[in-house]
């Protein structure tokens, strides 16, 4: 009986060391990365294997763009692939063999599409790996959204919840200064190398995606500061597009034939070598003009001429060497700045603005690890003008001569960054390996020419009023309200036809006729 009893014991011994060893033989693991049309790799893209028996596998894609599904049963299985701003990859049906699997998934991106129809739906679930609080807006909605400016960026972005511009059109992201927020254009730092608001310009059809994070935000992101807002723009690929949106002037005849406000965008991409180097150009024009009816004809007219242009580079030196190059350059010009009723032209500024950027960033893959490199270089120039040199006068009633201040100011940043990121590791759970460096450098100058200002202060003595054609030089002689002659309300604000002696009781005057006359005030 003891024979029998060890025997049996032997023999379940055995078939628990064989049972682990025949089911791993019989398991699959499936590696594989997730890369758009250019071959440039997808992080956050998200992954579903359906087998045979309808039991569904998923995976999200790392930094580098992998993932990794394990223990997996042989057979064939049903790929699905997908993230915001991408078309779906569905359908595709790949073999599971035992052993290891790799795979490669192809992702395009979303483009404006004619005669077809794409109608999907995933399930709205809860990603538990994604700790950042975000949000993106891809280029339909930017497109599709109505905002009262369509042609400007930073309008879009306020259907973002997040997101609200201020009257001097600055944005604030969840409540946070608009100096505050750290701006990328294709992972590179975009904001005013001053002030750091977000000021350049570009094709808002050149925007791919825009993602804004509010919290939770990784180490990558050097100078986040409360948030950050990040803006993709294409490289292009092997197909030709051509684009444009309000080609034609518009014409105003108000007060004579003048050009009007005109928003014209241009978008011009595809291959420089098939296969291998893309690009893709954007260029947008504004003219704005303004009529100032109540000023004289001739001098009542302000226009705005800017314009941006954003080109965009890819070389693939190979599938696992991928360069991109990033020229952005913005020009503004703006004759009678700040004329109105109250300020004539003799007293505006010309404004001269302009923004150069330029960026070189390397994806280098070496086995499963993602090596990028970049730099990138900007600068900006500022520059206001006044009109003359006549002194300026400033009154309750209005201006006149020339504004007395010329300002000019110019800021460069060069910025450099590492990135190395491993595959992920699965050991007792996923881990993602990752480290990098960030350097900046800045420089301001600032330069600013004045006229002598002169101020007079009033004093208490006594006033007398002297009658001449002329209008008040100084209205803050008199304190309070005043009346006309001949009333006795005191209601009415002073002015050249009321009575200085109702408010200056101490001043005197000689009543004569005030048709067509004024007063001029000394102590």
């Amino acid at each position: 009986m003891r024979s029998v009893a060890r025997i049996a014991a032997l023999f379940v011994f055995l078939c628990g060391i064989a049972a682990p060893i025949i089911s791993a033989a019989d398991s699959a693991d499936c590696a594989g990365v997730i890369v758009d049309e250019n071959n440039v790799p997808i992080a956050a893209a998200k992954i579903a294997l359906q087998s045979s028996t309808g039991r569904s596998y998923r995976a999200e894609t790392d930094g580098a763009g992998r993932f990794l599904l394990r223990s997996l049963s042989t057979g064939d299985y049903k790929v699905e692939a997908r993230k915001e701003g991408f078309f779906v990859l569905d359908g595709q049906n790949i073999t599971l063999r035992s052993g290891s699997n790799d795979v490669t998934l192809t992702l395009k991106h979303a483009e404006e599409l004619h005669e077809q129809v794409q109608v999907t739906a995933a399930a709205n679930q809860i990603d538990t790996q994604d700790t950042a609080q975000k949000e993106t807006m891809t280029a339909g909605e930017i497109r599709d959204i109505p905002v009262p400016n369509s042609h400007i960026l930073q309008e879009s972005l306020t259907a973002l919840p997040e997101v609200v511009q201020d009257n001097a059109g600055s944005l604030h992201i969840a409540g946070a200064r608009s100096g505050e927020t750290q701006y990328l254009l294709d992972g590179f730092e975009i904001g005013d190398p001053v002030n750091n608001t977000l000021s350049a310009r570009f094709n808002v059809d050149a925007t791919r995606a825009a993602e804004v994070q509010t919290g939770r935000i990784g180490a990558g992101y050097a100078h986040s500061g409360a948030n950050v807002l990040s803006l993709e723009t294409p490289d292009g690929d092997d197909k030709w597009r051509v684009g444009t949106t309000n080609p034609i002037p518009g014409i105003d005849i108000q007060q004579g034939v003048r050009l009007g406000n005109w928003y014209p965008r241009f978008t011009f991409s595809g291959p420089i070598e098939r296969g291998r180097f893309w690009f893709s150009d954007a260029i947008s024009l504004q003219h704005t003009f303004t009529l100032v009816r109540e000023l004289p004809a001739g001098s009542n007219t302000s226009t705005q001429w800017a314009g941006d242009n954003l080109l965009r580079l890819q070389y693939n030196f190979s599938p696992k060497d991928i360069l991109h190059g990033t020229f952005l350059y913005n020009r503004a010009q703006d004759q009678s700045l700040g004329l109105d009723p109250l300020n004539p032209e003799s007293t505006t500024l010309d404004l001269h603005q302009e923004r150069t950027f330029v960026s070189l960033r390397d994806q280098i893959w070496l086995y499963d690890t993602l090596i990028d490199l970049g730099v990138a270089a900007d600068s900006e120039t500022q520059d206001f003008f006044p009109q003359g040199t006549a002194p300026y006068v400033l009154l309750v009633n209005g201006t006149s001569g020339n504004f007395f201040e010329q300002f000019h100011d110019h800021g460069t940043r060069v910025q450099g960054l590492l990135n190395v990121i491993a595959a992920s590791r699965h050991w007792h759970g996923t881990h993602q390996v990752s480290a990098g460096a960030n350097v900046a450098g800045l420089e301001f100058s600032q330069a600013t020419s004045r006229d002598p200002l002169t101020r007079e202060r009033p004093t208490r003595k006594p006033a007398v009023m002297h009658r001449t054609t002329g209008r008040f030089r100084n209205a803050s002689y008199c304190k309070g309200a005043c009346a006309p002659i001949g009333t006795a309300s005191r209601g009415a604000p002073c002015s050249s036809r009321a009575c200085p002696a109702m408010c200056c009781p101490s001043a005197t005057i000689t009543p004569n006729s005030l048709s067509g006359g004024g007063y001029t005030m000394r102590r």
